[in-house]
């Protein structure tokens, strides 16, 4: 895409998901050891290719509903994803914001915000982190 920069093709054909264990904290107390999922946000220019990173990195292989409410499900854990929380690294995630415009891209984002320390389905225990 013309115009977006800050979009690495070496990385973007790097593998996203990262299967590192971390220790993430809520608070003052350390409450699990959270898987790594990364999206690639220079990847992303509409909903459609949100639905594919989703897809390919943090569900892959495996089917789902390729909606908002699926998505918000995904994040709850079991559907491929650890029960226990995991850590949600959006890379390049300016470039997705642009792309999806500011809207879509802060529905996403309190989506996933709604999941973790602070959010009223905080037991998802989902981290975020914008890059």
């Amino acid at each position: 895409m013309r115009g977006l920069r800050n979009c690495h093709p070496e990385r973007s054909e790097a593998k996203s998901r990262d299967n590192s264990k971390r220790c993430v904290t809520t608070g003052s107390e350390s409450i699990r050891h959270a898987e790594t999922y990364s999206l690639d946000g220079c990847k992303i220019v509409d909903l459609d290719s949100f639905y594919d990173e989703v897809s390919a990195d943090i569900l892959p292989g495996v089917p789902w509903g390729r909606n908002l409410d699926a998505f918000n499900d995904i994040l709850r854990g079991g559907f491929g994803t650890p029960e226990d929380g995991f850590v949600l690294q959006w890379a390049s995630s300016a470039v997705s914001r642009k792309a999806l415009g500011p809207e879509l891209f802060d529905e996403l984002v309190e989506i996933v915000r709604d999941h973790g320390r602070g959010g009223k389905q905080s037991g998802s225990r989902i981290e975020l982190r914008l890059e």
